[in-house]
């Protein structure tokens, strides 16, 4: 099968198992458990020097381009000084 037919989590558990070398790593992800979660672990990522989330919805297909499965979350500098 194609890996668009592969929900995210079962594609996700096959690259945990493949050894992509030093050139490549598997992003840690984490379930959001709601509004909180959200706003800490962003705050945590802008302090590493972040620039956002991306959110994807649970036992999604991969889809090229963009799609509604997938959204970016990320803070607007010139929102919180206007």
């Amino acid at each position: 099968p194609s890996c668009g037919e592969i929900p995210y989590e079962n594609r996700m558990a096959l690259l945990d198992e493949i050894n992509l070398g030093p050139q490549a790593q598997v992003v840690p992800r984490q379930q959001c458990s709601g509004i909180q979660h959200l706003r800490s672990t962003l705050q945590a990522i802008i302090d590493r020097g972040g620039e956002g989330i991306i959110l994807r919805k649970s036992r999604s297909r991969y889809l090229s381009g963009r799609t509604d499965s997938m959204l970016k979350v990320k803070v607007c500098i010139s929102c919180l000084t206007a």
